[in-house]
């Protein structure tokens, strides 16, 4: 009998890649954390995937423009890297979850927006961050 549900999707990963395609602007970038960027590759294997804190502190030194945050497993990730999620947690803001029939799983969304904005794109303009500053975490 559970055999026949292995084939139907156990998490969001699809509404919240269609999420992302639907509220991003031209300029915005995407990427998946841990957990969330693997399973994003799956259905888009062009999707950025970041897999742990010194890969996301690279990718801050160069990241210039806003970005759509894609992650699952949010007690894993705080527990694994609490680094990473400290900085999902103070410089981004959340904009969408995704339920998941396995515990914990939900699909989360989150934009960041870089402190000196350069990309004019209105759709973003009255979003901020979670971080009064709007300042990027460092990770050292």
């Amino acid at each position: 009998m559970l055999a026949r549900y292995y084939p139907l999707p156990k998490q969001g990963f699809q509404q919240a890649l269609g999420y992302i395609a639907a509220h991003r602007g031209p300029m915005d970038h995407r990427i998946g954390l841990s957990l969330g960027g693997k399973a994003a590759r799956f259905y888009d294997p062009t999707f950025p995937y970041i897999e742990d804190s010194n890969q996301l502190e690279l990718w801050l030194a160069t990241a210039d423009r806003p970005t759509w945050v894609l992650y699952t497993f949010e007690n894993d990730l705080r527990h694994a890297w609490p680094k990473m999620h400290e900085w999902l947690m103070t410089a981004t803001a959340h904009r969408a979850t995704f339920p998941s029939v396995i515990g914990g799983g939900a699909v989360h969304v989150r934009l960041w927006l870089p402190s000196n904005k350069t990309t004019g794109a209105p759709s973003h303009e009255a979003e901020s961050p979670a971080s009064p500053s709007g300042d990027s975490l460092s990770l050292r």
